[in-house]
Formats: C-alpha cells, sequence, structure tokens
C-alpha cells in the first residue's frame, strides 16, 4: 500500500500527549532554578565582583568529571551576567571539540561579538584577532571568554598562542579586558608555556559528580518542565537515574527521556511505561 498524502497530513498533525515542552530535553536547555551547583556559582560570581569597577573578572579554570555542570553553569553564570551587566561585558562560550584550532576559536569569537560571518579562510589569525580588539575597542566592553573542552585545541602550540594573545592583549590595546575561563574533564593543566604561566593564575573551581538522589530530583525536575502532568511515575523514573548513574553521565539519562516520551507517542500511550525506556 502506498503511504499517502493525507496518511502523511494525519501523523503529522497528530497531537502530542506527552510533551509538553521538547526543548527540556535539548543539551542547550537551561532551568530557570540551576540545581545543586550553588557553591560553584557563588565562587563564580564572587571573584567577578570587579565588573562593578570595570574589570574583567579573575581568569578561572572548571574541572570535573564528565556530566557535572560545567559547561551548564558556566552558561547560566554568563546569561546572569548579560542580563545584569548588559553595557559592560561580552560573554562568549567556545565549543573546542568543534573549533580546535587557534585560527578557528578566533573566528568563533569575532562572528559571536560583531555582526560578521564566521570565517575560517580569509584572514590570518593575527588578522582575526586585531578585528577583535578594534571590535572590542568600539564596543568598550569587557570579553569573557569560556573555552570549553581546552584540552582538544589541536596542539599544545596553538593553545599556548591563543591564551598568549588572549591574556596578554592588553599590553598591545589599550582599555582592553579579557577574562578567560576553561574547562576540561582532566583536572591536570596542560603544558603552559612560561609567556603563559606568569599572567595566568586562575581561580580553581572543582565540580564534584552528582549524588544519587541529586540526579533523580534533575531528571525529576526535567519531567515536570517537559511532560505532561502524570506523563511519568516515580518507579520510572527510578529506573533512567539508576541507569543514568550507571553509566556515569547525565546526559545519557536526559536522552533516555525524550526518547522513552517519543515511543511513548507513538504507542499511543498517555504515559511513560517501562518497555518505552530500552
Amino acid at each position: 500500500m502506498v503511504f499517502s498524502q493525507r496518511q502523511f497530513e494525519e501523523v503529522m498533525g497528530e497531537t502530542r500527549a506527552i510533551f509538553k515542552n521538547r526543548e527540556v530535553f535539548t543539551m542547550d536547555y537551561l532551568p530557570e532554578i540551576y540545581k545543586y551547583r550553588d557553591q560553584q556559582l557563588k565562587k563564580m560570581v564572587a571573584f567577578s565582583k570587579n565588573i562593578k569597577e570595570g574589570l574583567a573578572p579573575h581568569h578561572m579554570i572548571l574541572t570535573g568529571s564528565f556530566a557535572t555542570g560545567k559547561t551548564s553553569a558556566t552558561k547560566k553564570f554568563f546569561q546572569l551576567l548579560e542580563e545584569n551587566f548588559n553595557d559592560t561585558v561580552q560573554c562568549v562560550h567556545i565549543n573546542c571539540q568543534f573549533d580546535k584550532t587557534e585560527h578557528n576559536v578566533l573566528s568563533e569569537i569575532y562572528s559571536k561579538i560583531s555582526s560578521a560571518k564566521k570565517s575560517y579562510d580569509k584572514h590570518s589569525s593575527s588578522k582575526v584577532f586585531d578585528k577583535i580588539m578594534e571590535e572590542l575597542m568600539l564596543q568598550d566592553k569587557i570579553l569573557i571568554i569560556a573555552l570549553d573542552d581546552y584540552n582538544l585545541i589541536q596542539t599544545n602550540e596553538e593553545l599556548n598562542s591563543l591564551l598568549y594573545k588572549l591574556l596578554r592583549a592588553h599590553e598591545k590595546y589599550d582599555n582592553i579586558k579579557i577574562s578567560v575561563f576553561l574547562i576540561s574533564n582532566n583536572e591536570e593543566f596542560f603544558a603552559f608555556n612560561p609567556t603563559i604561566s606568569t599572567v595566568f593564575d586562575p581561580i580553581s573551581i572543582y565540580f564534584d559528580p552528582y549524588t544519587h538522589s541529586q540526579t533523580y530530583d534533575i531528571l525529576k525536575q526535567r519531567c515536570q518542565a517537559g511532560f505532561i502532568k502524570g506523563a511519568i511515575n516515580k518507579e520510572v523514573l527510578m529506573k533512567v537515574t539508576d541507569y543514568t548513574r550507571d553509566q556515569g553521565d547525565l546526559r545519557d539519562g536526559i536522552h533516555m527521556l525524550a526518547h522513552a516520551g517519543e515511543k511513548a507517542e507513538i504507542h499511543g500511550y498517555n504515559e511513560i511505561r517501562t518497555d518505552c525506556l530500552f
């Protein structure tokens, strides 16, 4: 039997019975109430008070195992900074899993602080850096850069060159204020050369693994925000929590909830059942 246009429209038009907000189960979602990372966020705020005086925050390095909230906490912190100091700061988060070279990182920074489109080939790294500095001087803002998974930068030479430019920019350009946040699952510092070490004295912030009860509570919060009321019960959510803890990655639990919700809808269930989980 040929699948018809009418059948296509019927399936496409079916009302979702499980999801209230599908975006809640994406990795970019930031909950309004951010749980169990209060101490880390308080420390980040405490060492950023210089902003009130027009100065850059302290450099920071955020470490901890996979899926312990380092990226989300940084994005939440940047969100709060931009909401409260919109005329003062410009925050840029770079995922070094995708931007692994000095040139790519600088191109991404420039595209995010300006209206220019990202360009990998048009200019040299030095020229892109100069354009970033020109934009910052024009805006008269503090630049706060988070290099997420910074250890994935292609080579130590490129990482050192990038950090040298960012950390010592104020020596070449007047009124340039830059703060660098490094994020990594590896708790050890990488091979910074002496020209970096002399100017990079970061505040260290550690993200400990979530406990079982914290994992359950975080996943429950996602369910309350993303599913309709009654879509998942405690027993099923506990199974998702157990699986998440076994995997050691909160993202696995969030993905599982999203897939389970989709399976429940496909089967026409009005709640997520155990057979939707695996």
